[in-house]
């Protein structure tokens, strides 16, 4: 008898582990992550693209998917047979969907239901993957469209107008993004009927995020389809069997650091996720575009790329709700924020003094030590109002730089406790 320990929905949340038990023979198998995609057509006959890893036992013969609109309400089920995805057409958009998943043996045993995931249907989006192979572009098809024009710019702000590909599927491998740091691709997708264009999808990107052996505080300059750590770092650093072999994560929960590491070189179920320290359960970690966290390279491991994507902030400015003490930050966009033009003064959210240890401070980790920049106030001078460097010689250099990370410590109770950065964007 097959069955399924769990299933995880990548982009719109994820469950624990299930125990399960059934009859005859039993094999526990994981399908390691539920992915699912909202299709769109220009008839607004919405459907949603299911898609999961194949379980490898010998006597497997299929799957059927079960799914409703209330939760632990399935009325609706299709046998898929041994596919590995399925497009569940005719949906409401806006409507929330429940599914799970069971597998069934040549004898027509069917397991226990997978752990519940949920999707709500939205308009057309596409989403890029990051492997050893480069980026993928997946994205919703689009009802009349015969092909597809992508393109790509090294810019994020500049019309993506090289086109890399027209293909007939919805997805691309772009082979030729170069794995160089701080560098950026950055795409639009574009649906043709007969040679006309009839949609557009919103641009994405990936950015190369630069990492040392030590600790690195980094940032995501982009918004990832799923921000759970498993998500958006995935395999691409070194893991390990132990805690203290693998590559860490770490982050502030405002009182202490919360821990992660990634798993390699095993047979368990949590082969290339990220765990908690303890390793007894998939780390809960999220990682947001408005923070910053600690990435720890082993010394015995390799400085490394990692490929961060994500959908491009289109707003005017990102707001964050800041705190007395430590608050870790990152630039939520793929370019820089000079600290002047970061309003991190002007909302207030900074009180400044006339020397460096009365001033809040705005601290960059170098790989070695703090480069430090505090806010001057109260000096009847032409300085008030600017960043200093620490030794309070001259002007501060730093600014919100995309992938890198920053600590602001806020010494006062100060008033304002929000923070709006403006955008770079120059087409807002």
């Amino acid at each position: 008898m097959i069955s399924i320990q769990r299933i995880l929905l990548k982009r719109c949340g994820r469950s624990g582990p299930s125990s399960l038990s059934t009859t005859g023979k039993s094999i526990v198998r994981m399908l390691p992550i539920l992915f699912i995609l909202t299709f769109f057509s220009t008839s607004f006959a919405a459907a949603l693209l299911v898609s999961w890893n194949a379980n490898s036992e010998a006597d497997l013969a299929g799957y059927k998917l079960y799914y409703g609109t209330e939760q632990a309400n399935y009325t609706e089920s299709v046998d898929v047979g041994s596919a590995t995805s399925y497009i569940v057409e005719n949906l409401t958009e806006g409507q929330t969907y429940y599914f799970v998943l069971t597998a069934y043996d040549l004898s027509g045993n069917e397991s226990a239901p997978s752990d519940e995931a949920s999707a709500t249907v939205i308009g057309p989006q596409t989403i890029a993957t990051a492997s050893p192979q480069g980026v993928t572009i997946q994205w919703s098809p689009i009802q009349g469209a015969d092909s597809y024009n992508v393109y790509r710019n090294r810019n994020p702000y500049a019309p993506a107008d090289t086109l890399v590909a027209t293909v007939t599927e919805n997805s691309f491998l772009d082979s030729e993004h170069p794995r160089t740091k701080g560098i950026g691709s950055y795409y639009t997708v574009k649906a043709l009927a007969g040679g006309s264009e009839i949609y557009t999808f919103n641009r994405l990107g990936v950015f190369n995020v630069a990492l040392t052996k030590g600790r690195n505080l980094v940032s995501l300059p982009l918004i990832p389809a799923d921000s759970s750590i498993t998500s958006v770092l995935g395999s691409q650093l070194t893991g390990s069997t132990n805690s203290i072999s693998s590559d860490l994560a770490m982050v502030w929960n405002g009182t202490e650091y919360e821990a992660a590491w990634l798993v390699e070189g095993t047979a368990s179920p949590y082969e290339g996720k990220w765990v908690t320290q303890s390793g007894d359960r998939e780390s809960p970690l999220v990682l947001t575009p408005d923070m910053s966290f600690w990435i720890v390279i082993r010394n015995n491991h390799a400085d490394s790329i990692v490929m961060v994507t994500g959908s491009i902030h289109s707003e005017p400015a990102r707001s964050m709700t800041l705190a007395r003490g430590q608050n870790f930050l990152g630039c939520p966009f793929p370019t820089a924020v000079p600290l002047a033009e970061s309003e991190l003064a002007a909302d207030g959210v900074v009180m400044g003094s006339s020397f460096s240890a009365g001033s809040d401070q705005l601290r960059k980790w170098t790989g070695s030590g703090w480069e430090i920049a505090w806010l001057v106030r109260g000096t009847g001078t032409e300085w008030d109002g600017k960043w200093m460097n620490g030794a309070g010689t001259g002007l501060s250099t730093m600014q919100f730089e995309p992938g890198k990370g920053y600590l602001l410590y806020i010494k006062h109770d100060n008033p304002n406790k929000e923070w709006t950065i403006p955008n770079p964007d120059p087409n807002l």
